[in-house]
């Protein structure tokens, strides 16, 4: 939830920056779970560039980025049922009241209205947080996909060619279900987790 003001830059970059989806093997999880962390929460720190990043686009043309924030997943996650998502939106207004009010004189009337209404940053953060991806816009949509094996597998080259498969089948299916997919040809990144403690 928002408690400071941003800048409408800000708000732009945070709120519509680019989605990669996480899918981790089973002792990914457990190595996480060390830390009571998963995968995604401990890769957070890394999803923001302080720096200017570049990158080329389709035609070959340079284009740099300041401050670039990437968004990461699990590629398991859903987005809360219509009843639950109205309730996160209600109690994201109701926990923000304004007790500060001016009074307005309107046609012979004193009305007392709030002088701020930071209920509707709450609201709007919470509605951008709990938004069901459509199919028309591609605000929700997986741009990339990072594939995490533990190095503890026994075979971490099939695991990665499992769970390839897998990824292939969710971007397959048709008609499309959750998670949405920017393309069938989503970027992957292959990462080989090691615990250092366990050798």
């Amino acid at each position: 939830m928002s408690h400071f003001k941003m800048s409408y830059q800000d708000f732009i970059q945070s709120s519509f920056s680019p989605l990669v989806a996480v899918m981790c093997s089973p002792l990914v999880d457990q190595i996480c779970k060390k830390n009571n962390l998963s995968f995604t929460e401990m890769i957070q720190p890394f999803c923001k560039l302080n720096s200017e990043a570049s990158f080329r686009d389709p035609s070959g043309v340079m284009i740099s980025i300041k401050n670039l924030r990437i968004n990461v997943s699990d590629v398991n996650s859903r987005p809360p049922q219509p009843t639950m998502a109205r309730k996160f939106l209600n109690e994201s207004v109701s926990c923000h009241i304004n007790d500060r009010t001016t009074t307005l004189d309107v046609g012979g009337i004193n009305l007392q209205v709030p002088v701020s209404v930071p209920w509707f940053e709450a609201w709007r953060d919470t509605f951008l947080q709990v938004q069901f991806p459509s199919d028309h816009e591609f605000t929700k949509h997986y741009v990339a996909c990072m594939l995490v094996v533990s190095s503890r597998e026994t075979s971490p080259l099939d695991m990665f060619v499992q769970m390839g498969s897998q990824l292939q089948q969710m971007q397959t299916i048709s008609p499309a279900k959750l998670p949405k997919w920017f393309s069938p040809a989503v970027l992957r990144y292959h990462i080989l987790l090691h615990d250092n403690t366990e050798g």
